[in-house]
């Protein structure tokens, strides 16, 4: 009994859902037809100014749009200054902390400063990369696509980099041409 009583942690964080893996998802709006467009333009949704990973002008960011940039060449897209494209892809990163055992995982929420108990109890953060296709004239959202997965609680920029990179791959494959 007390064997199992000291693998069963060992046996929740080794199913935990830091571990489940990069999970991605796109949606249209609906009867959006998107062969119409033919540029694009990219837009960070934060200013420099926030300090964020993946805001306007940060290396997270230029590297985003590289990957985005070969991704939609291949769409047959034409990339061109904000003011002269027809589409904008706009992107923004969230974290939000997130507790998880036993192969389930829920979000500590605002008022959650700390744990204590089990040591099952895996605390991360869940990383999510959202990138979305907008009409350049009306602002009407066409398409999104996201990616979520596990990032370390306190992450460096170079592992946050390395999963944005991996997400914007994963993402541009689902935008419909």
């Amino acid at each position: 009994m007390k064997r199992l009583l000291l693998a069963l942690p060992l046996l929740l964080l080794a199913v935990s859902p830091a571990d489940a893996g990069m999970k991605v998802k796109s949606e249209s709006l609906e009867g959006a037809d998107l062969s119409s467009f033919r540029t694009y333009s990219w837009k960070a949704a934060d200013p420099s100014s926030s300090g964020l990973m993946i805001a306007e002008g940060t290396r997270i960011a230029g590297m985003l749009e590289d990957i985005g940039d070969r991704a939609l060449a291949k769409a047959g897209l034409q990339k061109k200054p904000a003011e002269e494209a027809d589409l904008i892809f706009r992107y923004r990163g969230f974290a939000k902390e997130m507790v998880g055992a036993g192969g389930g995982a829920s979000d500590l929420g605002s008022d959650v400063t700390w744990l204590v108990g089990s040591s099952a109890l895996l605390v991360y953060k869940q990383g999510t990369l959202l990138i979305e296709a907008l009409d350049a004239e009306t602002e009407e959202l066409l398409w999104a696509g996201w990616a979520s997965d596990a990032i370390e609680a306190l992450p460096k920029r170079e592992k946050v980099a390395k999963k944005a990179e991996k997400a914007m791959g994963k993402i541009m494959k689902e935008f419909p041409r």
